[in-house]
């Protein structure tokens, strides 16, 4: 049975363990992450949490979340994680980099920054929060399902979470992801939206919720854009999944905008 191993150095950093997933931030942090204790941590949930919804103000960071029988890695700053022979490195991009691994027995993620050298032992940690200056981390069991934390539903039909407001006026519901385009293909379980515009991509932009938190991220050619509740100014979004407030615009093109709400 593959059980969760850390080994952490005592330093000036934030880091939050668990068995199915490890963050690793500045000090100021410390407070977001004691909140994730006893939630069932996903990536689009970290960060939301970091960003506080305010993308501008994301910390330097680091992390590995088990999702799916993968293991999402992000690093923002001067923050990378060691993992599978790579380096996922946030210094050098304006949001942050993120990649998935399969997990396999002995995968080890090493959280570090980039003045960090390499040590050759550490203090054992199963979880919690502690001051690090890095951690090497593995995955606890991935062929299980979280534990479902309290008054939480296991029904088959999930609820519906979100909304999208398109420019004709209709209204169009969705549990977990959303696929704009104009010829979107979605994954199993997903709801498409057709946007019939030369301008817009076959798959342009995607709309994940969980847990009450929304993130879109660009799958297109031309770009799209974001706008917060209430403010005509946009935001280029990017590959990676970015956090989104209720009531957000994202613009296809430069006249095209679905709102995104929760429903």
């Amino acid at each position: 049975m593959n059980m969760m191993r850390g080994l952490y150095h005592p330093g000036e950093y934030a880091v939050f363990v668990d068995d199915r997933s490890v963050i690793m931030t500045g000090s100021a942090g410390l407070d977001r992450l004691v909140a994730l204790i006893g939630q069932d941590v996903t990536m689009l949930r970290l960060l939301t949490a970091l960003s506080d919804g305010d993308l501008a103000a994301t910390p330097s960071f680091a992390a590995a979340v088990v999702e799916d029988r993968h293991v999402v890695v992000a690093a923002r700053g001067d923050h990378i994680v060691e993992c599978h022979g790579s380096l996922v490195d946030g210094s050098a991009v304006t949001t942050w980099t993120e990649r998935r691994f399969p997990v396999e027995d002995g995968s080890a993620f090493r959280l570090r920054t980039g003045d960090q050298q390499t040590a050759t032992s550490g203090l054992p940690l199963d979880r919690g929060v502690v001051f690090a200056s890095e951690i090497t981390w593995s995955p606890g069991r991935t062929d299980v399902a979280p534990i479902p934390r309290a008054g939480r539903s296991d029904s088959s039909v999930a609820p519906k979470r979100g909304a999208a407001l398109l420019p004709s006026g209709k209204r169009v519901e969705f549990s977990d992801v959303l696929v704009l385009g104009r010829a979107p293909q979605p994954p199993a379980g997903a709801i498409a939206v057709t946007i019939d515009d030369g301008a817009v991509s076959s798959t342009h932009a995607i709309v994940e919720h969980a847990d009450g938190q929304l993130a879109v991220s660009d799958r297109s050619t031309n770009g799209t854009a974001l706008s917060p509740p209430g403010q005509s100014q946009r935001a280029r979004v990017t590959h990676d999944r970015t956090p989104l407030s209720p009531g957000s615009t994202l613009w296809l093109t430069d006249d095209i905008g679905v709102v995104i709400d929760l429903a």
